[in-house]
């Protein structure tokens, strides 16, 4: 996507650091912090119960936009900013606190790391909005949440009968003839199955009438913050049935719904179950990160790198879309250079804190429709 604005910020999130860039026409400013959105440096010196002096590697153009902010040592102790010295490292605070040398502090803005970033490289002060900045972000969120299992199972609603196709899945194995088959990853809690059912040309067989809706509702959990997924048997070809669940769930207040048919809408049905379980799985975790960041940076510029390399806008996009975001970015941005250097072949090697990824790039990035994240 080509950027219809005058200052872009560029952010690359994972699970320990977070990257931003500044692009505004010939100008660039880049900053590097915490994924949990704070900077860290030491103190080297205590010149007043307020006045410190500090060893830091940010760089900060505007350091006027640390006015405000929290400063958080290691044994606890809290503060406020008055202002930052860049010139000579000194950091004055609102009140005196008892310091020691060679003490780690940390700096927050009490906003998500792509927020502070933006600030930090624009020099808007906090709690201020983001006007005029298009913010792009490219996460490993949805990743690291599939490797270390730290989404949230959902409750998986399907035919009857279907109830273990994603334990079944299609049985191909990478080895063939191994003895020991470890268990599948479950990404679901419970099954709901439906006996309403569509067939192969779109008809209906089976209808979802009130009295099978009120079986799946009766069937549901009473938290309405547990993600559901819905996947039924051709509702690539009609919908009907799944946008009629769909729409009882909203009347009661589920939060997050995924709908296959919406997500996916193909023919295969097994990659289809796995898509809508996968994004309810991950639905929780990134509807957290995403409202964060919509309601700190308040603009309406503001897009999600997905799987892909697409800047999808942030109403646009959904957490499956997020699996490969970082590293998806990573491939383009080799893609780029090699190029530039007129390389045609290039193996890329992308090591975070969390995890690490590798592709193979002849002349261009491959597009693969399945990927394995890990066992899941």
């Amino acid at each position: 996507m080509k950027p219809n604005k005058s200052q872009i910020i560029s952010v690359d999130i994972g699970g320990t650091f977070c990257d931003a860039c500044y692009e505004s026409g010939q100008l660039f400013r880049s900053i590097k912090l915490l994924s949990n959105g704070r900077l860290r440096a030491s103190i080297i010196e205590i010149l007043a119960p307020k006045i410190i002096r500090i060893k830091e590697a940010w760089s900060l153009p505007y350091p006027l936009v640390l006015k405000g902010c929290r400063c958080i040592s290691v044994n606890g102790l809290r503060n406020r900013i008055e202002t930052y010295s860049t010139n000579e490292g000194i950091l004055y605070l609102e009140s005196p606190q008892k310091y020691s040398v060679g003490a780690d502090i940390e700096i927050s803005g009490d906003a998500e790391a792509p927020v502070f970033a933006a600030h930090l490289l624009t020099g808007i002060p906090m709690y201020q909005p983001l006007k005029g900045i298009e913010l792009r972000i490219g996460t490993t969120k949805a990743t690291n949440a599939l490797l270390e299992l730290k989404g949230t199972p959902c409750v998986w609603i399907t035919n009857e009968g279907f109830r273990d196709l994603l334990y079944i899945k299609s049985q191909q194995r990478p080895h063939l003839f191994q003895l020991n088959i470890p268990e599948p990853i479950l990404l679901y809690q419970r099954t709901i199955e439906t006996k309403a059912r569509i067939n192969a040309a779109g008809e209906i067989l089976n209808p979802l009438d009130k009295k099978e809706l009120s079986k799946i509702i009766t069937a549901l959990p009473k938290n309405k913050e547990i993600p559901i997924a819905i996947s039924l048997l051709h509702s690539y070809k009609n919908p009907v049935h799944e946008v009629q669940i769909k729409d009882a769930l909203n009347q009661l207040g589920f939060r997050f719904i995924s709908c296959s048919s919406e997500l996916l809408p193909t023919i295969h049905f097994l990659p289809r179950s796995e898509t809508a379980v996968c994004n309810a799985y991950l639905s929780p975790i990134l509807h957290r990160f995403i409202s964060d960041i919509q309601l700190q940076a308040k603009t309406d510029d503001l897009y999600l790198i997905s799987s892909i390399c697409q800047a999808i806008p942030i109403d646009q996009f959904h957490p499956k879309d997020s699996l490969l975001s970082g590293p998806a970015g990573g491939i383009k941005a080799a893609e780029y250079l090699s190029a530039s250097y007129g390389l045609k072949k290039i193996i890329t090697f992308d090591m975070g804190g969390t995890s690490t990824d590798t592709a193979r790039i002849d002349v261009k990035a491959a597009v693969k429709f399945k990927t394995k994240i890990d066992q899941s």
